[in-house]
């Protein structure tokens, strides 16, 4: 939750105000940890991917498992996600 506010929210308004250059930023964990188990799982990893030629309707959207489901946007591989991040039109 810090995070989101201190890191990701000041990011998130900078982009809005123009204070910092178009840009496109990806956020994700480096694994699946359910509060279940307390471990790492093989589960799909949610991400986030905010910036010009990404879905406007996304804003305000939850960034967590279920909402990762339910998008219908599953990629298979980490390099597969590095494409999409960097093209020309991401997802």
């Amino acid at each position: 939750e810090r995070f989101d506010r201190d890191v990701g929210g000041s990011l998130l308004e900078g982009m809005a105000s123009s204070r910092l250059p178009a840009c496109r930023v990806l956020v994700l964990p480096d694994h699946a940890t359910p509060l279940e188990t307390k471990t790492h799982s093989s589960e799909p990893v949610p991400f986030l991917v905010h910036g010009p030629g990404t879905p406007a309707n996304a804003a305000g959207r939850a960034f967590d498992e279920r909402a990762g489901g339910g998008s219908g946007i599953r990629i298979e591989n980490g390099w597969q996600l590095m494409e999409k991040f960097l093209g020309e039109d991401p997802f």
